[in-house]
């Protein structure tokens, strides 16, 4: 997906549209990227992993871990 994305902005020539493609292509690369640490929490989480070593593991905040192991307990039941 990087390597398309990465292609279609160096096609761009107006300077606007690619700095605004940059931005865009920059946005869905964190998205996907915490996207993924979320699965990966998700996944400790029905593991059995605990809360603390979940957030060490993905980087993700406290709160975070905590919804995702809600909706982990949610989805057991």
């Amino acid at each position: 997906m990087e390597k398309i994305i990465d292609r279609e902005v160096r096609k761009l020539k107006d300077k606007g549209a690619k700095e605004m493609a940059v931005s865009v292509a920059e946005q869905f690369k964190t998205e996907g990227k915490i996207e993924g640490k979320k699965e990966t929490a998700f996944n400790l989480l029905k593991m059995g992993m605990d809360v603390k070593f979940v957030m060490r593991a993905t980087g993700l905040s406290e709160e975070e871990v905590r919804q995702l192991k809600e909706a982990c307990t949610d989805r057991a039941a």
